[in-house]
């Protein structure tokens, strides 16, 4: 199984998982669909390009180029996507993107690849100081699970386990849970001025949906605590703070608690789940039918369960993050030893 890189514009372009015999590996990957934005990644893995997406392979001259220096050019290039990417066929993007011009380290008539490598080292080192102390300072590090993670977790298996017998969960209304309104007031992207104050929530499907951030009257501004919902891609995300919205964005409010991040992230992972039938686009995401769609969720004395929703994903976090933290330990111990020579 190799990854099937086909424009996606995250998890590193990575879309699913295919059989070949054949892959590429530690090369650069640009989808070539003006809907992607022609996002470049660099592929560290085995992997297969597929639709919407293109190769970027190093020349015979540059077949020993880092993967450090690889990333400097794929920067340079994700910063300038906007004179390059478009609608256009894919043979016109292709010659575009071959005549694109990029501002390289140069000396003695040489691309200075040391710069590259040790530019992009640094910042990872910087990176990885600040990830260190974020760590530390909201305490992630304690990934040890609990009794209580442990037995929440094994009841999510049986939840998931159709054979187990268990019915501690029951399917209701979107409408029965949430409160769907439409925003206070529409913001045309075209007409604002971004570097504000308060965030401005589109469709998009990265950034939590946050296009950038806008200063507008503060009476139009929807909710904090609530869910925005993209009526023709289904994005949807928790809004932590009070925000504004462009055009088809619905707010979701929960009915019977206030939604904090640990409720609202299993919240929109069983709506996502309840949405992966519909079509992109499709006008099945009116309002009507959005209020009728159907969503699982736990239930405990046949009342929705959230503090099992909070327990089960605060253990899910711990799960998660034990990887990074084991992952970064072995990153600052590298840094170090590097530092120390």
């Amino acid at each position: 199984m190799v990854n099937t890189i086909t424009g996606a514009t995250t998890r590193n372009g990575i879309n699913f998982y295919s059989y070949s015999d054949f892959s590429y590996n530690h090369e650069l990957t640009i989808s070539k669909d003006g809907e992607y934005a022609g996002t470049v990644f660099l592929q560290t893995e085995p992997f297969i390009v597929g639709g919407h997406c293109m190769g970027i392979f190093a020349s015979k001259n540059y077949k020993t180029m880092s993967d450090e220096s690889k990333l400097y050019i794929a920067a340079l290039i994700n910063k300038v996507r906007p004179m390059w990417a478009g609608n256009d066929r894919p043979s016109v993007q292709k010659s575009r993107l071959e005549k694109l011009e990029l501002e390289l380290p140069f000396l003695n008539n040489e691309l200075v690849f040391s710069y590259m490598e040790n530019y992009i080292k640094a910042l990872e080192a910087e990176r990885i100081e600040t990830l260190e102390a974020y760590l530390t300072v909201t305490n992630l590090r304690d990934c040890h699970l609990t009794k209580n993670d442990e037995k929440v977790l094994d009841k999510f298996a049986k939840l998931s386990d159709t054979k187990s017998g268990v019915e501690e969960s029951e399917v209701f209304r979107l409408s029965q849970v949430f409160n769907l309104s439409s925003s206070k007031k529409k913001f045309n992207a075209n007409m604002i001025e971004f570097g504000g104050k308060f965030p401005y929530v589109a469709r998009g499907d990265s950034n939590n949906g946050i296009r950038g951030y806008i200063t507008e009257s503060e009476e139009f501004l929807n909710s904090a605590n609530t869910i925005s919902f993209g009526q023709d891609t289904a994005t949807m995300f928790y809004q932590k703070e009070p925000y504004f919205t462009g055009d088809k964005i619905k707010v979701l409010r929960t009915k019977e608690v206030e939604l904090d991040r640990y409720k609202a992230l299993y919240l929109i992972t069983s709506l996502r789940k309840s949405f992966s039938t519909f079509s992109w686009g499709s006008s099945s995401f009116n309002e009507k039918v959005l209020k009728e769609t159907d969503v699982k969720l736990p239930i405990k004395n046949n009342q929705i369960d959230y503090t099992f929703m909070s327990d089960f994903i605060r253990a899910v976090e711990k799960l998660v993050i034990k990887d990074l933290v084991i992952w970064a330990d072995k990153k600052i111990a590298t840094t170090k030893e590097v530092v120390a020579r």
